[in-house]
């Protein structure tokens, strides 16, 4: 993948997985650790040191992954059930994140992605054909 998409500029980041919290025995040290030998490989061979990330379906992720793995930011997923007021719900995502955490969130950029205001709309739409 490196040797053949690195070189463009349209490429933000290598993401190494998509809601890694969601994968068959999920071990959080253990995925820390897969995560901090691969993003050391990949830097030691993208000539173009793009971003490295991966992402979680838990909006508060997993600290450890995030604190230990070289990740350059974080990715996390909301989705419904009928979040009505995307801007408050998100808001209150980091605010519960703060009180948490807050050292971390001051060091490690957060990208939330993925985001779904309502399961039920979801639905309806997939029934229309839309």
């Amino acid at each position: 993948m490196v040797s053949r998409y690195a070189y463009s500029t349209h490429l933000l980041a290598w993401e190494f997985f998509n809601e890694v919290d969601l994968t068959d025995g999920y071990n959080p040290s253990n995925v820390a650790s897969w995560h901090r030998e691969m993003a050391e490989y990949l830097r030691s061979i993208d000539p173009y040191d793009h971003l490295i990330t991966t992402s979680f379906s838990n909006p508060m992720g997993e600290d450890l992954i995030w604190r230990t793995s070289g990740l350059d930011f974080t990715q996390t997923h909301m989705y419904g059930p009928d979040v009505k007021d995307l801007a408050k719900a998100i808001s209150m995502e980091i605010k519960l994140s703060l009180r948490q955490s807050p050292r971390f969130l001051k060091d490690t950029p957060i990208l939330y992605v993925n985001t779904l205001l309502s399961f039920a709309l979801v639905s309806k739409l997939y029934k229309c054909g839309v």
